[in-house]
């Protein structure tokens, strides 16, 4: 491949984190890093020079790194040409579908939102299509299907998270979404952006987002929305804040207008998120976080009686997360003797049963999963067989535990951040089986991290 033809590949990401930089004020870190250096060229101009480069690779170690290996994977991706777009797509996957069809859902999308904010992107939009989420999700270190490159104008997808989504078309909204409001002012905290992204995805697996946030309120997963303004409690509050966000921005939206709400979200950040509020609102976010929860109570009926089912599923993952193992597998129990078949319910009752000691029964529901071929459960195939490996290791039975690390070896790498890598731990127990020191020794880690 052409060096200019590599360079304009690199350009978004590069793009993506020359904004990143200048938001954060890290071009301070380089004057720094050139007086210093400066000063060590008064005794040797070669030395200073050196000293210079090897400083600045020291402390832009991790941009650095990514751009490396985002150069290296998309090196070899095929491209296609679109009238809107430029599609970039790994070569295994150039027969994987009609790329057409997703270049037109991509231009539906991309010409609604231009309407929306009334104005074009900045460049030619670039749709950059990895084979699965793992490669995603390590570039970036974190868990997702896609990822928005903000002032870069790509998006980079992964397919067998665009496969597993009952409806992608919500994905390409969202990250679209990041690319034009990043343009109307400070793209923080989370909680703004978010909101803003997801009420612009208009639904969620076919639901109003307000459904989901009254499913997390329901449930007993409710978050004041002070607490989830800090971009750390977001993450981990993690999906109930995205929901909260998004039917919150909507709420605004319909109360105040779109032209209130883009002059809030140009004025406000970080610092003076609460003041920006209630002066371009007239009102509070406590009174506004309380009108709106009472808007939602109010619409309680509008959404049944698939709510009532959601809550409960929602309960199981809720008393999970909140360390409630024994509520946990009492609520999904109940609902598994009554044929839930959702793989969500399933695998935090197994995690449930896992946390408990209860590691047959954890096996038996995983076992149950094993056998399902369904989209939404293909990207985790990998961690489930892993799952499967390290409960037969703990019952003694290693002969099947090493059969179910290879099958995990089978399945495409999936990358979380907590364990890494899938494949790099199955390689791992097929050296040492999982012990019950290491059940404890994660939930430790755990523990810290919470």
């Amino acid at each position: 491949m052409r060096g200019k033809n590599f360079w304009r590949r690199l350009q978004p990401l590069l793009s993506f984190y020359l904004a990143q930089l200048r938001r954060r004020q890290r071009w301070v870190v380089p004057l720094g890093l050139l007086g210093l250096s400066m000063l060590i060229g008064q005794w040797s101009p070669s030395l200073g020079i050196l000293a210079f480069l090897l400083l600045m690779g020291f402390f832009f170690r991790y941009y650095l790194t990514t751009l490396w290996r985002f150069g290296w994977w998309v090196r070899k991706f095929v491209p296609f040409s679109f009238p809107q777009l430029d599609l970039l797509v790994a070569p295994e996957l150039t027969d994987a579908t009609d790329w057409q069809m997703v270049a037109k859902q991509c231009e539906e999308a991309l010409s609604e939102l231009q309407r929306f904010f009334g104005f074009p992107l900045q460049r030619r939009l670039t749709l950059f299509v990895f084979p699965t989420m793992a490669e995603v999700n390590r570039l970036f270190q974190t868990v997702a299907g896609a990822r928005a490159l903000p002032h870069g104008d790509a998006i980079l997808l992964a397919w067998d998270g665009w496969q597993a989504a009952k409806f992608p078309q919500e994905i390409l909204r969202h990250e679209l979404a990041h690319l034009f409001s990043c343009r109307l002012g400070v793209d923080a905290p989370a909680f703004k952006r978010e909101g803003l992204a997801t009420w612009l995805q208009g639904r969620e697996e076919g639901k109003p987002i307000d459904f989901f946030a009254l499913a997390e309120i329901l449930s007993g997963n409710d978050r004041p929305l002070l607490w989830i303004l800090r971009d750390a409690h977001f993450f981990t509050d993690s999906p109930a804040s995205y929901f909260f966000a998004g039917s919150f921005t909507g709420f605004l939206m319909e109360r105040f207008g779109w032209e209130a709400y883009r002059r809030f979200y140009a004025a406000a950040d970080e610092r003076n998120f609460e003041q920006t509020f209630e002066r371009n609102f007239g009102m509070d976010l406590f009174a506004a976080e309380r009108a709106w929860k009472q808007l939602l109570i109010a619409r309680r009926s509008e959404f049944e009686p698939e709510l009532s089912l959601a809550v409960r599923r929602k309960r199981v993952e809720t008393t999970y997360n909140a360390w409630q193992f024994w509520l946990c597998i009492e609520e999904a129990e109940a609902l598994l003797r009554e044929g839930e078949q959702d793989w969500r319910v399933i695998s935090h009752a197994s995690a449930a049963h896992y946390a408990m000691g209860n590691y047959l029964r954890a096996l038996e529901l995983l076992q149950v999963l094993s056998e399902r071929d369904e989209a939404t459960l293909r990207p985790y195939r990998a961690n489930l067989w892993l799952q499967i490996g390290r409960l037969y290791d703990l019952l003694g039975e290693r002969e099947k535990a090493i059969t179910a690390y290879h099958q995990a070896l089978k399945e495409p790498d999936y990358w979380d951040e907590e364990d890494g890598s899938t494949h790099a731990l199955a390689r791992r127990f097929l050296q040492q089986p999982f012990t019950e020191q290491q059940v404890r020794e994660r939930w430790r880690k755990r523990l810290r991290l919470r």
